[in-house]
């Protein structure tokens, strides 16, 4: 059984995301689903656009989106 951070992820993950990953650790007949790696292929990372160290073309690539922090400074770039 999943931890309740595993839980956690799994349930904030999209319908689509989590059959992908299932599909890359899905366990065999007999074996315990590896909850730590489904977990794992679910967490997501947030950072700021302002921090990134790369251009657009790395970020079309990686399929990074940016979202905008409404409640951020307005004079700051809050993606």
């Amino acid at each position: 059984m999943p931890n309740e951070q595993q839980l956690r992820t799994i349930s904030a993950a999209s319908l689509d995301e989590q059959k992908e990953v299932w599909k890359a650790h899905k366990p065999k007949k007999g074996d315990t689903a590896s909850w730590w790696a489904i977990g794992n292929g679910l967490t997501k990372t947030c950072m700021f656009a302002r921090d990134a160290s790369f251009g657009d073309d790395l970020r079309q690539a990686y399929g990074i989106e940016w979202a905008e922090d409404l409640f951020g400074p307005a004079d700051e770039d809050n993606r």
